[in-house]
């Protein structure tokens, strides 16, 4: 078990017990923490568990899987030292006393899965578009226009 130490975007602290094998981003879930959605339930099909991992305990994690590494692209203002999602980080004796602080907001990710998945409203949609067209001069849409919501 390890006492992981959640911090929302305002300052509120909560520090909670969580089992081994569980992930962190479970132990938010599981504890009614807020300021992780976790919309796509663990698959890192989305970013909406996104953190950023306490500056001391950045060389103690496990290193970004390829498809982590892609997902945290969507992230709300991701840094490239500190951001992980925390759906790819299970629970271990290890990782007692880490402390990780959730960003501002979430953003879900790609449309595709913001429309098959998570798509509570058009905000999320616009807010992933308006997200890569700062990152890009071209927007790639999928081939089927979206369903209406």
């Amino acid at each position: 078990m390890a006492k992981i130490t959640y911090i929302e975007h305002n300052g509120t602290q909560h520090s909670v017990d969580v089992k081994n094998g569980l992930t962190v981003m479970e132990g938010a879930r599981n504890n009614n923490i807020p300021g992780i959605e976790a919309d796509c339930g663990g698959a890192c099909a989305c970013s909406t568990c996104h953190v950023y991992v306490d500056a001391k305990w950045v060389d103690k994690m496990p290193s970004l899987g390829d498809l982590e590494e892609d997902m945290l692209d969507f992230a709300y203002d991701p840094d490239p030292q500190r951001s992980r999602l925390p759906c790819q980080l299970k629970v271990t004796d290890e990782l007692d006393g880490l402390v990780v602080q959730m960003p501002e907001r979430q953003l879900c990710g790609p449309p595709s899965y913001a429309v098959s998945c998570c798509s509570r409203t058009r905000q999320q949609v616009k807010c992933w578009m308006t997200r890569v067209a700062s990152k890009t001069d071209a927007i790639a849409l999928p081939r089927h226009p979206f369903p209406k919501l």
